[in-house]
């Protein structure tokens, strides 16, 4: 990754140019999580469960800059099937009003928050370590689907699917390096990637053939 970052820094920056900080600070946090992982929890979490919501926010920089997108759900509810890449995700959300934000300090609810948020810290950390474990096991069933820790499955390299990746981000790499167009004729390496992994193994026919289909 860094070497593909390093190879196409110029291209980089003038494809993000518009994301620069500009006078409401809104650009300079979106690529931010905060905002993202909000989302997920309002629209796939909390408003399955709850009919109106009332959000408060500790202080966040990136939140009071990019608070305005959630203003569309304010006095409505928001209802809609999406597309995740391998299924559609139910969306539902209804906010009473738009986010408020306040201190730890003033607001008992932000202090558990903090305690819960260093304690979910501290396990990861600590994975594996005797005085975490009963912890680990009651944070893991409360991690929403949409945390970003790392899914094994999808760096297993001993899987088909990882397999082409891993030689398609070597690839981008490599292009990099040489300042090439990083997508002139990708889709034909990609396909010759995939026809390989097929070739290598009979027991990865079935889920590279998957791959394949999903790919075109």
């Amino acid at each position: 990754m860094l070497r593909f970052a390093r190879g196409y820094v110029a291209r980089i920056a003038a494809k993000s140019e518009d994301l620069r900080a500009d006078d409401n600070q809104t650009a300079k946090w979106t690529l931010d999580l905060t905002t993202s992982c909000l989302f997920s929890l309002i629209l796939h979490g909390w408003g399955h469960r709850h009919g109106r919501l009332d959000i408060l926010c500790d202080d966040s920089k990136p939140l009071k800059a990019m608070a305005h997108v959630f203003d569309g759900m304010v006095d409505k509810t928001i209802e809609a099937d999406l597309p995740n890449g391998r299924e559609n995700a139910r969306i539902r959300a209804h906010l009473v009003n738009p986010l408020r934000f306040g201190s730890s300090a003033d607001n008992p609810t932000l202090q558990i928050a903090d305690v819960l948020a260093g304690a979910t810290a501290d396990v990861l950390q600590h994975v594996g370590e005797e005085p975490y474990r009963d912890l680990l096991l009651w944070v893991g069933q409360h991690m929403h689907d949409h945390t970003t820790l790392p899914i094994d499955e999808l760096a297993d390299i001993r899987l088909a699917g990882p397999r082409v990746n891993l030689a398609v981000l070597k690839e981008f790499a490599r292009r990099a390096d040489r300042g090439k167009d990083p997508l002139e004729r990708m889709e034909e390496f990609y396909a010759q990637e995939v026809r390989e992994v097929m070739s290598q193994s009979r027991g990865m026919r079935a889920p590279v053939k998957r791959l394949a289909r999903s790919a075109r």
